[in-house]
């Protein structure tokens, strides 16, 4: 099974959720794994594109400063290491990340646990995550 993960904004759930219907057109089935920040639940919380939907409570580093960019970053490691349970109860074999923090803990566990991670980068510009 393949898990899609980011978010935050429409520009990459849109993506994401584009990703998801080709997915499913080929018999694929995928999970979401995003944030409970952001769009991402107005999204997909009621969607039969993905077989599950997980909102993290993640949030961004990039705009936070000092002891607040620290904290930040502490809990996304400590969400990539939840997400090995994640992984784990649905098969994940490879993580497509579509950018956003709300990619960043299924990103990381995916580097942790020695997943497939594939990055679609939709901007002119590369993103920091």
């Amino acid at each position: 099974m393949i898990a899609i993960t980011g978010g935050g904004t429409g520009g990459h759930l849109a993506i994401a959720r584009a990703l998801g219907r080709e997915l499913n057109l080929r018999g694929l089935k995928a999970i979401f794994i995003g944030s409970s920040s952001g769009q991402d639940r107005m999204w997909f919380e009621d969607s039969d594109i993905f077989e599950a939907c997980y909102f993290l409570d993640s949030s961004g580093v990039v705009n936070k400063r000092g002891f607040g960019k620290v904290v930040s970053l502490v809990n996304i490691l400590n969400l990539a290491f939840k997400c090995k349970h994640i992984f784990d109860t649905h098969g994940i074999k490879m993580i497509i990340s579509v950018g956003g923090y709300s990619a960043a803990p299924a990103a990381i566990g995916a580097i942790i646990y020695n997943k497939r991670l594939y990055i679609h980068e939709q901007n002119a510009i590369i993103g920091r995550l």
